[in-house]
């Protein structure tokens, strides 16, 4: 069954481009930055009169992810922020890593969230570790081919041409989208 979820936005800014379902809401983000929750166990209820929530993160959004225990991981375009807590009570936000962000459609969950960023395959051992200073990214041994596809210039932005002509543009080398392959440990 499809359903259309009509957050309250004006039309034409109504485009989510992430969505995740975290403790009982639906959250969805923005390439404008925003990720809106909907009300507790109403997942197309995204009226702040009934308890819905709004939080900026400042930066385009590329990927949520669910975390550990009660956190959602925020990717942004140059930063991971994280959404604690329960309900939209007592939702707060948090900069997790303000220097690294990923690249939009790689966030994937293999068993700990690994995304792509402008610098390698990451994962958030490496970003806890003195602010990617640490140890050597996932992707190191494939870095000389790898970092010339990952630093194109060819990134969909919100408000440019449209998805579908922007898609059917970008040669077949430039990141779409990721998929973990678990059996064979690959990302």
């Amino acid at each position: 069954c499809f359903r259309y979820i009509y957050t309250g936005l004006q039309e034409s800014l109504d485009n989510p481009r992430h969505l995740a379902f975290h403790n009982f809401h639906l959250v969805l983000g923005y390439g404008t930055g925003a990720a809106l929750t909907s009300v507790a166990g109403s997942p197309e209820d995204f009226s702040g009169l009934n308890g819905a929530g709004e939080f900026d993160t400042g930066d385009p959004v590329t990927g949520l992810l669910r975390l550990n225990g009660t956190s959602l991981g925020i990717f942004c375009k140059s930063s991971i922020q994280i959404l604690n807590g329960t309900d939209n009570t007592n939702f707060s936000m948090s900069v997790f890593n303000p220097y690294e962000g990923a690249i939009e459609y790689t966030v994937v969950d293999c068993g700990k969230p690994i995304w792509a960023s402008y610098k390698g395959i990451s994962t958030l051992d490496q970003s806890a570790a003195y602010g990617n200073f640490l140890g050597s990214r996932l992707s190191a041994n494939i870095t000389p081919w790898l970092l010339p596809r990952l630093t194109s210039t060819n990134v969909y932005t919100p408000g440019g041409p449209t998805e579908s002509s922007y898609i059917s543009s970008v040669p077949s080398r430039y990141p779409l989208f990721a998929i973990p392959v678990r059996n064979k440990n690959q990302y």
